[in-house]
Protein backbone atom coordinates (compact mmCIF):
# COMPACT_ATOMS: atom_id res chain seq x y z
CA UNK A 1 0.00 0.00 0.00
CA UNK A 2 1.51 3.47 -1.05
CA UNK A 3 1.31 5.63 1.91
CA UNK A 4 0.86 9.03 1.25
CA UNK A 5 2.43 12.15 3.25
CA UNK A 6 -0.98 13.08 3.91
CA UNK A 7 -1.65 9.77 6.09
CA UNK A 8 1.72 10.14 7.51
CA UNK A 9 0.49 13.88 8.99
CA UNK A 10 -2.96 12.37 9.94
CA UNK A 11 -0.80 9.45 12.08
CA UNK A 12 1.48 11.97 13.48
CA UNK A 13 -1.47 14.24 14.97
CA UNK A 14 -3.27 11.56 15.95
CA UNK A 15 -0.68 10.22 17.90
CA UNK A 16 0.52 13.89 18.97
CA UNK A 17 -3.12 14.30 19.90
CA UNK A 18 -3.28 10.98 22.16
CA UNK A 19 -0.41 11.56 24.00
CA UNK A 20 -1.00 15.06 24.54
CA UNK A 21 -4.38 14.17 26.31
CA UNK A 22 -2.77 11.33 28.33
CA UNK A 23 -0.22 13.77 29.63
CA UNK A 24 -3.37 16.17 30.72
CA UNK A 25 -5.06 13.90 32.24
CA UNK A 26 -1.90 12.74 34.22
CA UNK A 27 -1.18 16.49 34.84
CA UNK A 28 -4.48 17.08 36.24
CA UNK A 29 -4.84 14.34 38.16
CA UNK A 30 -1.49 15.32 39.67
CA UNK A 31 -2.77 19.15 40.47
CA UNK A 32 -6.11 18.10 41.44
CA UNK A 33 -5.18 15.30 43.70
CA UNK A 34 -8.13 13.14 42.32
CA UNK A 35 -8.68 10.22 40.84
CA UNK A 36 -11.56 10.66 38.95
CA UNK A 37 -12.15 13.68 36.75
CA UNK A 38 -15.29 12.42 34.60
CA UNK A 39 -18.04 10.04 35.08
CA UNK A 40 -15.92 7.80 32.24
CA UNK A 41 -12.70 7.32 34.26
CA UNK A 42 -14.65 5.21 37.19
CA UNK A 43 -18.11 5.02 36.55
CA UNK A 44 -18.61 2.41 39.61
CA UNK A 45 -16.60 4.74 41.93
CA UNK A 46 -18.80 7.69 40.87
CA UNK A 47 -21.66 6.75 41.73
CA UNK A 48 -20.04 5.90 45.28
CA UNK A 49 -18.75 9.92 45.24
CA UNK A 50 -22.14 11.70 44.19
CA UNK A 51 -23.91 8.99 46.84
CA UNK A 52 -21.21 9.85 49.68
CA UNK A 53 -21.79 13.63 48.62
CA UNK A 54 -25.10 13.59 48.73
CA UNK A 55 -25.30 12.80 52.55
CA UNK A 56 -22.36 15.01 53.27
CA UNK A 57 -24.86 17.95 52.44
CA UNK A 58 -27.36 15.95 53.65
CA UNK A 59 -26.29 15.52 56.73
CA UNK A 60 -24.67 19.44 57.00
CA UNK A 61 -28.41 20.52 57.48
CA UNK A 62 -28.85 18.00 60.09
CA UNK A 63 -25.96 19.43 62.05
CA UNK A 64 -27.06 22.91 61.66
CA UNK A 65 -30.72 21.75 62.91
CA UNK A 66 -28.89 20.19 66.07
CA UNK A 67 -26.81 23.52 66.42
CA UNK A 68 -29.96 25.47 66.28
CA UNK A 69 -32.01 23.02 68.28
CA UNK A 70 -29.18 22.95 71.11
CA UNK A 71 -29.16 26.95 71.07
CA UNK A 72 -32.86 27.02 72.14
CA UNK A 73 -32.44 23.98 74.85
CA UNK A 74 -29.67 25.46 76.02
CA UNK A 75 -31.66 29.55 76.24
CA UNK A 76 -34.68 27.48 77.63
CA UNK A 77 -32.64 25.90 80.52
CA UNK A 78 -31.09 29.02 81.61
CA UNK A 79 -34.76 30.99 81.81
CA UNK A 80 -35.75 28.28 83.73
CA UNK A 81 -33.05 28.22 86.27
CA UNK A 82 -33.85 31.91 86.83
CA UNK A 83 -37.02 31.57 87.29
CA UNK A 84 -36.14 28.71 89.57
CA UNK A 85 -33.80 30.74 91.41
CA UNK A 86 -36.80 33.43 91.84
CA UNK A 87 -39.19 31.25 93.11
CA UNK A 88 -36.83 30.20 95.73
CA UNK A 89 -35.97 33.45 97.02
CA UNK A 90 -39.48 33.89 96.91
CA UNK A 91 -40.32 30.80 99.17
CA UNK A 92 -37.15 32.06 101.29
CA UNK A 93 -39.11 35.67 102.08
CA UNK A 94 -41.94 33.64 102.85
CA UNK A 95 -40.54 31.83 105.49
CA UNK A 96 -38.68 34.86 106.73
CA UNK A 97 -41.94 37.18 106.85
CA UNK A 98 -43.48 34.13 109.08
CA UNK A 99 -40.54 33.75 111.31
CA UNK A 100 -39.79 37.52 111.84
CA UNK A 101 -41.40 40.21 114.09
CA UNK A 102 -41.54 43.06 111.76
CA UNK A 103 -44.40 44.14 109.42
CA UNK A 104 -44.71 41.32 106.75
CA UNK A 105 -45.49 44.11 104.48
CA UNK A 106 -42.44 44.58 103.72
CA UNK A 107 -41.41 41.85 101.97
CA UNK A 108 -44.61 42.34 99.62
CA UNK A 109 -42.32 45.05 97.36
CA UNK A 110 -39.58 42.55 96.76
CA UNK A 111 -41.98 39.42 95.94
CA UNK A 112 -43.88 42.68 93.39
CA UNK A 113 -40.58 42.39 91.89
CA UNK A 114 -40.08 38.77 91.65
CA UNK A 115 -43.16 38.48 89.97
CA UNK A 116 -42.29 40.51 87.80
CA UNK A 117 -39.11 39.58 86.55
CA UNK A 118 -40.70 35.62 86.60
CA UNK A 119 -43.04 37.25 84.09
CA UNK A 120 -40.74 38.81 82.04
CA UNK A 121 -38.18 35.64 81.65
CA UNK A 122 -41.05 33.66 80.72
CA UNK A 123 -42.06 35.78 77.90
CA UNK A 124 -38.12 35.42 76.72
CA UNK A 125 -37.30 35.77 72.96
CA UNK A 126 -34.65 33.72 71.28
CA UNK A 127 -33.73 35.59 68.00
CA UNK A 128 -36.96 36.82 67.85
CA UNK A 129 -38.80 34.30 68.72
CA UNK A 130 -40.86 33.85 71.60
CA UNK A 131 -39.03 30.79 73.57
CA UNK A 132 -42.01 29.52 75.58
CA UNK A 133 -45.32 30.02 72.93
CA UNK A 134 -45.08 26.35 71.51
CA UNK A 135 -45.00 26.88 67.77
CA UNK A 136 -46.44 30.51 67.93
CA UNK A 137 -43.16 32.38 68.55
CA UNK A 138 -44.79 35.47 67.16
CA UNK A 139 -47.28 36.07 70.55
CA UNK A 140 -46.62 36.98 73.78
CA UNK A 141 -47.32 33.53 75.60
CA UNK A 142 -47.90 35.37 78.83
CA UNK A 143 -49.66 38.43 79.15
CA UNK A 144 -51.38 40.14 81.84
CA UNK A 145 -54.38 41.68 82.31
CA UNK A 146 -53.55 45.26 83.97
CA UNK A 147 -56.49 45.20 85.71
CA UNK A 148 -56.77 42.08 87.76
CA UNK A 149 -53.25 41.20 87.46
CA UNK A 150 -54.30 37.72 85.92
CA UNK A 151 -52.06 36.30 83.73
CA UNK A 152 -53.62 34.24 80.65
CA UNK A 153 -51.60 31.93 78.36
CA UNK A 154 -51.87 33.04 74.65
CA UNK A 155 -49.22 29.95 73.34
CA UNK A 156 -49.91 27.08 72.19
CA UNK A 157 -49.11 23.38 73.14
CA UNK A 158 -47.03 22.25 70.42
CA UNK A 159 -43.65 20.67 70.92
CA UNK A 160 -41.34 22.15 68.69
CA UNK A 161 -39.12 19.67 67.11
CA UNK A 162 -36.42 20.00 63.71
CA UNK A 163 -35.65 17.09 61.55
CA UNK A 164 -32.17 15.90 62.85
CA UNK A 165 -32.20 12.89 60.41
CA UNK A 166 -34.30 10.87 58.31
CA UNK A 167 -36.47 9.39 60.50
CA UNK A 168 -35.55 11.44 63.45
CA UNK A 169 -36.02 14.41 65.62
CA UNK A 170 -35.07 16.48 68.41
CA UNK A 171 -37.59 18.75 70.60
CA UNK A 172 -35.93 22.25 70.85
CA UNK A 173 -38.33 23.69 73.91
CA UNK A 174 -41.46 22.90 76.19
CA UNK A 175 -44.65 25.33 75.29
CA UNK A 176 -45.54 27.60 78.35
CA UNK A 177 -48.80 25.63 79.51
CA UNK A 178 -46.70 22.86 80.80
CA UNK A 179 -44.15 24.96 82.87
CA UNK A 180 -47.32 28.10 84.34
CA UNK A 181 -49.91 26.08 83.54
CA UNK A 182 -52.74 24.44 84.93
CA UNK A 183 -52.31 23.05 88.51
CA UNK A 184 -48.77 25.05 88.28
CA UNK A 185 -49.97 28.48 88.38
CA UNK A 186 -47.06 30.25 89.78
CA UNK A 187 -48.00 34.09 88.88
CA UNK A 188 -51.81 33.30 90.56
CA UNK A 189 -49.46 31.68 93.65
CA UNK A 190 -47.65 34.74 93.36
CA UNK A 191 -50.46 36.87 93.77
CA UNK A 192 -51.80 35.03 96.63
CA UNK A 193 -48.59 35.35 98.47
CA UNK A 194 -48.63 39.06 97.80
CA UNK A 195 -52.01 39.82 98.98
CA UNK A 196 -51.23 37.90 102.32
CA UNK A 197 -47.89 39.51 103.31
CA UNK A 198 -49.76 42.90 102.33
CA UNK A 199 -52.53 41.48 105.44
CA UNK A 200 -49.85 40.23 107.49
CA UNK A 201 -52.00 36.89 108.18
CA UNK A 202 -49.08 34.57 108.81
CA UNK A 203 -50.95 31.25 108.76
CA UNK A 204 -52.17 32.83 104.98
CA UNK A 205 -48.88 33.34 104.09
CA UNK A 206 -47.57 29.58 105.25
CA UNK A 207 -50.34 28.19 103.39
CA UNK A 208 -49.79 30.26 99.81
CA UNK A 209 -46.11 28.98 100.32
CA UNK A 210 -47.29 25.41 99.36
CA UNK A 211 -48.28 25.75 95.88
CA UNK A 212 -44.95 27.67 95.62
CA UNK A 213 -43.27 24.79 96.40
CA UNK A 214 -44.99 22.95 93.82
CA UNK A 215 -44.64 25.22 91.08
CA UNK A 216 -40.66 25.04 91.99
CA UNK A 217 -40.60 21.33 91.91
CA UNK A 218 -42.67 21.95 88.19
CA UNK A 219 -40.09 24.04 87.21
CA UNK A 220 -37.19 21.47 88.42
CA UNK A 221 -39.11 18.87 86.25
CA UNK A 222 -39.20 20.84 83.38
CA UNK A 223 -35.41 21.37 83.71
CA UNK A 224 -34.95 17.86 83.78
CA UNK A 225 -36.68 17.12 80.53
CA UNK A 226 -35.06 19.96 79.11
CA UNK A 227 -31.72 18.53 80.27
CA UNK A 228 -32.27 15.28 78.63
CA UNK A 229 -33.16 16.93 75.32
CA UNK A 230 -29.72 18.74 75.30
CA UNK A 231 -28.25 15.23 76.02
CA UNK A 232 -29.85 13.91 73.18
CA UNK A 233 -28.84 16.85 71.07
CA UNK A 234 -24.87 16.41 72.17
CA UNK A 235 -25.12 12.68 71.72
CA UNK A 236 -26.84 13.24 68.00
CA UNK A 237 -23.87 15.49 67.45
CA UNK A 238 -21.16 13.09 68.15
CA UNK A 239 -22.12 10.63 66.30
CA UNK A 240 -22.86 12.79 63.40
CA UNK A 241 -19.41 13.99 63.95
CA UNK A 242 -18.20 10.43 63.52
CA UNK A 243 -20.20 9.71 60.83
CA UNK A 244 -19.04 12.69 58.71
CA UNK A 245 -14.87 11.67 59.22
CA UNK A 246 -15.76 8.13 58.17
CA UNK A 247 -17.45 10.15 54.95
CA UNK A 248 -14.48 11.99 54.15
CA UNK A 249 -12.35 9.07 54.77
CA UNK A 250 -14.26 6.83 52.44
CA UNK A 251 -14.43 10.10 49.70
CA UNK A 252 -10.93 10.83 49.92
CA UNK A 253 -10.04 6.52 49.27
CA UNK A 254 -12.41 7.11 45.78
CA UNK A 255 -10.78 10.54 44.53
CA UNK A 256 -7.78 10.96 45.75
CA UNK A 257 -5.21 9.44 43.07
CA UNK A 258 -1.79 7.65 43.44
CA UNK A 259 0.48 10.54 42.62
CA UNK A 260 3.33 8.07 42.32
CA UNK A 261 1.74 6.40 39.54
CA UNK A 262 0.02 9.81 38.21
CA UNK A 263 3.24 11.24 38.24
CA UNK A 264 5.13 8.56 36.07
CA UNK A 265 2.58 8.49 34.04
CA UNK A 266 2.74 12.38 33.08
CA UNK A 267 6.71 11.60 32.44
CA UNK A 268 5.83 8.76 30.09
CA UNK A 269 3.43 10.56 28.28
CA UNK A 270 5.38 13.83 28.25
CA UNK A 271 8.07 11.71 26.35
CA UNK A 272 5.74 10.61 23.75
CA UNK A 273 4.57 14.12 23.14
CA UNK A 274 8.33 14.67 22.42
CA UNK A 275 9.20 11.44 20.42
CA UNK A 276 6.37 12.24 18.49
CA UNK A 277 6.93 15.78 17.75
CA UNK A 278 10.53 14.72 16.87
CA UNK A 279 9.36 12.24 14.62
CA UNK A 280 6.93 14.67 12.98
CA UNK A 281 9.52 17.12 12.20
CA UNK A 282 11.52 15.01 10.06
CA UNK A 283 8.26 14.19 8.32
CA UNK A 284 8.02 17.60 7.02
CA UNK A 285 11.50 17.48 6.16
CA UNK A 286 11.28 14.74 3.43
CA UNK A 287 11.59 16.00 0.35
CA UNK A 288 10.61 14.58 -3.36
CA UNK A 289 13.89 14.10 -3.60
CA UNK A 290 13.82 11.80 -0.55
CA UNK A 291 11.19 9.54 -1.96
CA UNK A 292 13.32 9.09 -4.77
CA UNK A 293 16.31 8.22 -2.43
CA UNK A 294 14.03 5.69 -0.96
Amino acid sequence: MRVTESMAMRDFLRDTNGARSGMLEAQNKVSTGRSVLRPSDNPRDLSDILRLRADKVENAQYERNVEYGRSRLDFADTALASIQDMVERVRFLGLTAISTDTQTDAFSTEVEGLRSQILGTANSALQGRFVFGGSDGETLPFSEDPITGVVTYQGNSDQMKVQVGRASTLQTQLPGDDLFGSGNDVFQSLTDLIVALKTGDKSQIDAKLKPLESAWEGISLSRSRVGSQINVADSIAREMSAMSLVRESNLVDLESADLTTALTEFQSYQNAVQSTLAVGARISQLTLLDYIKG
